[in-house]
């Protein structure tokens, strides 16, 4: 993902040209005299622009030094959003994924929730590097229809390079959230277990002394829920005639 997200940050992602032979009739307004004018301003040249995260993030950054408020509110979207947001949960679910290593060793009663992956999961839900992705997607396609006028806006390689990362990143989170559910659904299984067999052996159970009360509570109220259960005489289902 690293690799990907870097490279795709500083290519290309959308281009602009000029499609100089659609300016003249019978498509375009410009008039064929003025031909060796436009020609000698070099319009195609001068409008043709090649845009990625980095060069439109310091654009917003000079922009924001020129005193442009909407600026910042577009680099807190844009540069936030997709560039810090996603690099972020990647980074907490790679520290959850070394967590779940380094806890292998150790007792499933004494692993307690993930705070790795608890905050992976709210952060992801803000990042926006799927979403930008779908922006310039639906901003080439509206585009198209200038492309008659001799305005040409399409996707370039940045774009690919980004999709890819953005699967691994998808990829990642699958992996790291099932391992790190499972371990946490084992933890706590091994955690009720532990507890049955204290009471059950009238051990001391983890906690203070409110919740070793509750634990036994608990544990009395569902052996007497289990043995009501049992003593009720079954009831015969009558047949259809």
């Amino acid at each position: 993902f690293v690799c990907l997200f870097a490279v795709g940050i500083y290519l290309p992602c959308m281009a602009l040209r000029i499609d100089e032979r659609q300016l003249y009739p019978p498509n375009g307004s410009v008039p064929y005299s003025a031909k060796p004018l436009v020609e000698s301003m070099a319009i195609p040249d001068l409008l043709k622009t090649d845009i990625s995260i980095f060069s439109c993030t310091s654009w917003l950054l000079r922009e924001i030094g020129n005193g442009e408020a909407n600026s910042f509110f577009s680099l807190v979207m844009f540069g936030f959003c997709v560039i810090v947001l996603t690099t972020a949960d990647v980074l907490f679910l790679f520290l959850a994924a070394k967590r779940l290593f380094q806890k292998q060793d150790t007792p499933l009663r004494d692993q307690g929730p993930c705070p790795f992956y608890r905050w992976a999961k709210i952060v992801r839900k803000l990042s926006m590097l799927d979403v930008s992705i779908m922006g310039v997607y639906v901003i080439t396609f509206c585009m198209g229809i200038y492309k008659k006028q001799g305005i040409v806006v399409s996707t370039r390689e940045g774009l690919v390079v980004l999709i890819l990362a953005e699967v691994s990143h998808s990829l990642l989170y699958c992996l790291v959230s099932g391992a790190v559910e499972a371990q946490q659904e084992q933890a706590e299984r091994a955690q009720y277990e532990y507890k049955m067999a204290a009471v059950e052996d009238g051990s001391p159970v983890d906690g203070s002394p409110m919740k070793r009360a509750l634990d036994i509570a608990c544990c009395n109220f569902q052996r007497f829920l289990g043995a009501r259960a049992a003593a009720l005489p079954s009831v015969p289902v009558a047949g259809g005639g």
